[in-house]
């Protein structure tokens, strides 16, 4: 499929492939928002069930997804990995299920050389606390650092992902980042990604403190992955 994208350019959207890994997402996968925001993307779109107990596989199933399911329970790199290495196209866009970038934004890739990258983000929340927190990671943790999560939307070089992805069930995200800020500077676009503030709502407090502290001893090293996890899940 060929498409234009808002500067103009000629956009193959063979050379990309959205990756949408789920895990108990029935809720999210069967709102209409959610099918008519999957629908409205112009680039292939493949999701990965990471075994889940609710009917997100049947519902993405019965709705005519491409979908896999993957024995990794506790991880996003490995649904990934997974869907990556099925993949054909050169590109790979990692998109957690309650996340949207604008279809135009995505198109937009195409008119940057990238290895690496993601977007900035907005929450469908706000408030001034919320907005503080966006700027710790807009400005210091993306821009600054050069850090991104997937949260981020993500995107890559598909071989150079599957080089560079480890599967930990934690912070793969971050040390993902770390390994390819070896090679290049990612590719920070404005996006923004919208993410959801659902995690957060009744204790947004007490979860940036706890991701600050899990982000300092990673840091440190002073804390291995498996006990990073096991603050985290408190």
């Amino acid at each position: 499929m060929i498409r234009m994208n808002t500067r103009g350019v000629f956009v193959n959207t063979k050379d990309y492939r959205i990756i949408i890994p789920v895990l108990n997402e029935q809720v999210v996968v069967q709102s209409v928002e959610f099918n008519d925001y999957i629908k409205s993307l112009s680039f292939p779109v493949t999701f990965v069930d990471s075994q889940s107990t609710d009917n997100t596989y049947e519902i993405l199933y019965n709705n005519n997804y491409e979908i896999f399911k993957c024995k990794e329970e506790r991880s996003i790199a490995a649904p990934v990995i997974f869907a990556a290495s099925q993949a054909s196209e050169e590109n790979i866009i990692v998109l957690p299920v309650d996340c949207r970038v604008s279809n135009e934004e995505l198109l937009s890739l195409s008119s940057h050389e990238f290895k690496w990258g993601g977007f900035l983000k907005k929450y469908n929340a706000s408030g001034v606390i919320i907005s503080l927190y966006l700027f710790i990671q807009n400005t210091i943790r993306t821009k600054l650092l050069k850090n991104l999560v997937w949260t981020n939307a993500m995107f890559f070089k598909r071989e150079l992902f599957l080089d560079k992805a480890r599967i930990f069930g934690f912070l793969e995200d971050v040390y993902l980042s770390d390994e390819l800020k070896k090679i290049s500077s990612p590719l920070i676009l404005d996006g923004p990604v919208i993410a959801s503030f659902r995690r957060y709502e009744s204790r947004f407090l007490k979860r940036f403190c706890v991701n600050l502290k899990i982000m300092v001893l990673y840091r440190l090293k002073i804390k291995s992955i498996s006990e990073l996890k096991e603050i985290y899940s408190k």
